[in-house]
Order: structure tokens, then sequence, then C-alpha cells
């Protein structure tokens, strides 16, 4: 069954019709595989009481986890801290000889993650840049020791010897996705800003079709989500999105009157 999304369908209608995308596949994968709904679920909710501070992981987490294992595309829209990266590395647990690649549109975004955010889950990671890429690491990755391969645009697209072990079909059998994080810069920054953005549909389209694609923001508009799949050929038949939106209760906007004397 083909899910088809109209420009008249309310926001329900959507999410309803691309909850379907998720119903399908994990009814696809009960009769193709052995694959069962409730344990991979059990799996996830166990591996992150143990891992995770004794926090279970919310509903949406998790259909967003069970949606990116299965092999669908993910678009998950929320706020900053809101948990929205916890999903793309769920699959991670499950399929320990799997590689997943994150990128990220800075250094320090990179290493952030993989200090504070992989070693906690007890997963294998490497913030991936021009200062620290040795034939000492390339030789790591290309043995798929690193579970978690965070990096950059730049990185994945211009450096030879990164992009040709990403766009080899030795390491695809072995990975397990693609994650943008911040996926509006591929729109906002894709200019003369940061043009490197705007090529990550090159990277993408050297990638077989079944390799699921994770794209995460907290502040894409309609539009830009738009031609974010555009760009990315991300379609609803074979998506899921998520918008959780991007408030949040303990923020709140205070106007101060500045009031200037005059001498």
């Amino acid at each position: 069954m083909t899910t088809v999304i109209t420009p008249k369908d309310s926001h329900t209608e959507q999410k309803k019709k691309l909850y379907t995308n998720l119903v399908n596949s994990q009814e696809v994968a009960t009769r193709t595989s052995s694959y069962s709904s409730e344990n991979t679920r059990k799996a996830f909710i166990d591996t992150c009481l143990h891992r995770y501070n004794n926090q279970p992981p919310y509903s949406w987490q998790l259909d967003a986890a069970v949606a990116f294992y299965l092999g669908l595309d993910c678009t998950v829209l929320a706020g900053t801290g809101s948990g929205k990266s916890l999903p793309f590395v769920m699959p991670c647990i499950l399929s320990s000889n799997k590689v997943l690649l994150v990128i990220s549109p800075l250094n320090s975004l990179e290493e952030d993650q993989v200090t504070c955010w992989c070693h906690k889950m007890g997963l294998t990671s490497v913030a991936v840049n021009h200062q620290m890429y040795t034939d000492e690491l390339h030789e790591e990755l290309h043995l798929w020791k690193c579970q978690v391969i965070y990096t950059s645009p730049e990185m994945a697209i211009s450096n030879p010897h990164f992009n040709g072990l990403l766009c080899s079909p030795n390491y695809h059998e072995h990975l397990i996705g693609l994650v943008i994080d911040e996926a509006h810069c591929i729109v906002q920054w894709g200019g003369d800003f940061q043009p490197t953005y705007s090529k990550l549909d090159k990277l993408w389209s050297f990638m077989p079709t079944h390799i699921p694609l994770y794209i995460i923001s907290a502040t894409m508009t309609p539009d830009v989500l738009l031609e974010v799949c555009r760009l990315l050929h991300i379609s609803p038949s074979t998506s899921f999105h998520l918008n959780l939106g991007n408030d949040r209760k303990n923020i709140s906007r205070v106007e101060v009157a500045l009031i200037i004397d005059s001498l």
C-alpha cells in the first residue's frame, strides 16, 4: 500500500498516513523475517533503562527508532534538548556489527556527542575531522571498529580517503544508516556560507537505496523541510515524519524597557 500525502491534508491526517508507513513496515518485517515489534521495543527500553540513567525512552522516540531500524527514512523536528538524537543510536544497540554515519555542522558538536552521549550509551564512537584523520584511524574505520562516526560535510565529501571509504560497496554492507544533524543547514547554509552542505545529496546518491536516512532539526520551517526532502529524495511513501515543535516551556520571552537619560 502506497502512502500519498496531499497539500490539502491536515497535520493530523499527514501524521496518520505517515504512521501507516511504520505499521506497514512492521507487518512486512514480521512476515518476512524474525522481527518482533514487542521484542524490539522491549530491547530498546531495557537498554535505555540500563545505560541512560534508568530513564525509559518516550513513545515517540521508540516510534522513530523502530522506523529507522526497519529502513524508513525519518524526519524528526523537535526542540533542542528534547531527545531527538536518542532514536537514531538505538538501532546500533541491536546491531553491534553495524556502523552509523552522522553528519554534523560543527566539530565541537561532533566531539560533544561522542564524549557526552555515545560513551554514556556504551557505543564505540569517534569524531572524524581533518585535524585528527590519520592512516591509523582510516584503518580502524575500514575494519568497522567504531559503531558511530561523527563527521562534517566537508570531511565526508572533500577528503578523498574518507570519501572513498564511505562510498565503497564493502563499507555499505556494514552501514546501518546516515544521519544529518541540523538538516536545515542544507538549505540555509548551502550557499556562499558553507557550500558543502548543499552537496550532501551527492554523498547520499552513492548510498544503496536500502540504507535509511535520518534528518533532524530544531528550526526547520515547512518550506525548508520540503526543499530538504526534495534534495535528498525523501518520499512520503517510504518515510516517517515527526514534528514535535520547538516550544520550550522553561523558556519565555521577557521584554525589558531601556530608559536612557538625555544629558
